[in-house]
């Protein structure tokens, strides 16, 4: 068994440009620029390397943040390969016997959004695990976010003239941080127990991509009947929808059900953007994927939180009111 540690840079369009959504249909955060790579041994020795530029298709002109965080100019990506060459030339090297870890799930889904954009098959990918998981619940006991360098600096990691935002940098830090920490025990504690907050959504394959723009708050947007609404990604009948439920800042979920196709999962994501005449709006996007039990019992267990955190809200209120 080897172990691909890996990174990735992505371009992300100027002022929340939605007019990249529009152009892709799809819900993409950003395009892939570089890809790097380490692969560990069986005990974790670090036995190669891997990086490649990404000429992008959509986003051609770097953002002028990701540039300046990156260093990765226009010309770099010109000289760079198509992301299906590129997704090729790392997977053949990742070889048949590997197993995918990156620093939180950002990565990992951002492979997996532009495989789907670029029509490749994502059941073909590794099995993959949160590095950054894995270091949180056996070092600190917590499933709390920590950055990369905080995490190099507990476990006195040095980065010597390495430089972050680097994907190939990054994911040495990551592998050396893969190193100091009981790795194995914890990817089987990973796969025993489902450990953490892992979102099923993460791996769920998009069918269907609707986006709604010209809102001008964010308070009634999920209330609108026509993003409430869906329909079967197979027959397009109407569904049955059950209520939304938020999962993270402007980010919503649900489960729908069809009577010929059975279950979807439904995710909505709030955005906001910078209109033509300059003003700010806000827009919102629907994607319709597949569902299965790990989704069903996602949605329940985010349902029961936020029905616990409405209750204490109400208690609050109330308590206030009664003490005017």
């Amino acid at each position: 068994m080897e172990y691909i540690v890996f990174d990735l840079e992505w371009n992300q369009p100027f002022h929340n440009d939605i007019s990249f959504l529009k152009y892709t249909g799809f819900p993409l955060a950003g395009e892939i620029i570089e890809i790097g790579a380490i692969k560990l041994d069986g005990r974790l020795h670090i036995i190669d390397r891997f990086k490649v530029f990404v000429k992008p298709k959509y986003l051609k002109t770097m953002n002028t943040h990701v540039e300046a965080l990156t260093r990765i100019s226009s010309s770099d990506l010109a000289k760079g390969v198509s992301f299906k060459t590129a997704y090729t030339m790392f997977i053949n090297w990742c070889g048949a016997h590997s197993v995918l870890l990156s620093w939180g799930h950002d990565d990992f889904t951002m492979l997996r959004d532009n495989m789907q954009l670029h029509r490749l098959s994502t059941p073909q990918l590794p099995v993959w695990y949160d590095a950054q998981l894995i270091y949180s619940y056996h070092v600190l006991g917590t499933y709390q976010q920590v950055g990369l360098q905080k995490a190099m600096d507990s476990l006195d990691i040095e980065s010597g003239q390495l430089e972050a935002h680097d994907a190939l940098h990054d994911a040495i830090f990551t592998a050396k941080i893969c190193q100091k920490i009981n790795l194995l025990e914890g990817i089987k504690r990973y796969s025993s127990s489902n450990i953490g907050s892992r979102n099923p959504l993460l791996g769920i394959d998009v069918k269907a991509f609707f986006l709604y723009e010209n809102f001008s708050v964010t308070d009634k947007v999920m209330a609108d009947n026509k993003i409430r609404t869906v329909y079967c990604p197979n027959c397009q009948a109407k569904m049955t929808c059950f209520r939304p439920e938020k999962v993270g800042h402007g980010k919503y979920m649900s489960i729908a059900h069809c009577d010929t196709h059975g279950t979807f999962s439904v995710q909505w994501k709030i955005g906001k953007y910078i209109s033509r005449r300059g003003k700010k709006r806000v827009y919102v996007t629907k994607s319709i994927g597949a569902s299965n039990k790990d989704v069903e019992q996602f949605y329940t267990q985010r349902g029961m939180i936020n029905k616990e955190k409405e209750e204490r809200a109400r208690e609050r209120y109330h308590k206030r009111m009664a003490n005017r």
